[in-house]
């Protein structure tokens, strides 16, 4: 009878099958636990300036931002696509441990990895599963005033693949969708993630949002901040980021044009070409291997952004007030929650109506 050694560090000869996968299972954490990690995210909500932050983040020597942008690892219970050809664009498609970090792979020493996926600040498991990864990480929020969110946010939709996306022009409809999409009716033919139309329930719950990550991270590890500050001052609120991550605060980026939040798709045809050239899918994909050979990439992306302005996006029809007020509405109770917890009187910056924070808590915030 062969003899079957126990001992892992015997004779090759000697050891058992169970032996041999467990010493490769171990190989390959090591490896895995070896490759850049990411310390940092940017949660904040999808059309808030996470696009342009992460942008300009990338530029600093110090910071590595990966690409995709929003890779959406740590959300699974969104991520709902196995194979990328099922749903084209999608960015929601499942990945394994070792293929999400092989996106930092192009760091180089000495730089903090980060991402910015915008999904994390609406998942509920997101934050669990970020500080399960490194309890140490750095988490940046950044929350938009309601009505302008969703607007901005519905015409993002509109343009996504239809996997996550919409196919309701009209935002006064999809909110009264709302009700009968949580049931699982009236959603669009090829909707993989209904919970990204859940727009006056799920995407104003900003309180719950920003607890689902303060009850996890220290005060320390969390630096919240509203769209207003971003867009009034680039400059500062890029400075006071860097400066919460460590590195030079002193870089100064190239703040150029950036996200189209605002805009309707005018061409659908002209949007889907220049998504292929842009993701490098599609016959017209094959091209953006000999652009990035040839065109720098601040070329292309100047390029990119004019050929969008001119050929895709147009100025979207103003929103009905009534739509306005039925968000403010729904979303009043969630604005002063958070106001509260940030110190800051949203209710009044927002022009939701009279302060619900205590005058003390008002004076504090005024003096800080």
């Amino acid at each position: 009878m062969p003899r079957v050694a126990t001992a892992v560090d015997g004779p090759r000869w000697e050891r058992s099958p169970r032996d041999i996968f467990d010493r490769h299972i171990r190989i390959l954490d090591r490896h895995v636990r070896s490759m850049p990690r990411p310390s940092f995210f940017v949660v904040g909500h999808s059309k808030s300036g996470t696009t342009a932050l992460a942008r300009f983040l990338g530029q600093h020597p110090g910071l590595f931002m990966c690409e995709p942008k929003e890779p959406n690892y740590f959300c699974p219970s969104f991520c709902r696509i196995d194979d990328p050809a099922e749903a084209p664009g999608s960015a929601f498609v499942r990945r394994t441990e070792a293929a999400y970090l092989a996106l930092f792979d192009a760091a180089r020493p000495g730089q903090r990895c980060g991402e910015a996926s915008a999904a994390y600040l609406y998942s509920e498991d997101a934050a669990a599963r970020i500080h399960a990864f490194d309890p140490g990480a750095r988490i940046v929020m950044l929350f938009r005033e309601p009505v302008s969110f969703l607007r901005s946010y519905h015409l993002q939709l509109l343009k996504n693949p239809v996997s996550e996306g919409e196919t309701v022009r009209d935002l006064g409809e999809a909110i009264r969708l709302e009700p009968a999409r949580r049931r699982g009716e009236r959603l669009p033919k090829g909707c993989r993630i209904p919970e990204m139309l859940y727009y006056t329930t799920d995407r104003l719950a900003y309180d719950a949002h920003y607890d689902r990550f303060a009850a996890l991270f220290p005060p320390e590890q969390l630096l919240a901040f509203v769209y207003d500050d971003f867009r009034r001052d680039n400059a500062g609120t890029v400075r006071r980021v860097f400066d919460f991550l460590g590195v030079d605060p002193s870089f100064v980026p190239d703040f150029g044009e950036h996200n189209t939040g605002g805009r309707v798709v005018r061409s659908r045809q002209a949007h889907r070409w220049l998504h292929a050239l842009t993701t490098g899918r599609g016959a017209l994909g094959r091209v953006k291997p000999l652009a990035k050979a040839l065109v720098p990439q601040g070329l292309r992306r100047r390029a990119m952004e004019v050929a969008y302005r001119r050929l895709v996006y147009g100025t979207p029809p103003p929103l009905d007030p009534a739509v306005a007020e039925t968000i403010r509405a729904a979303a009043r109770p969630h604005v002063a929650a958070l106001g509260e917890r940030l110190g800051r009187d949203l209710l009044v910056e927002w022009g939701y109506g009279p302060s619900a924070l205590p005058q003390q808590a008002i004076c504090e915030a005024v003096e800080a």
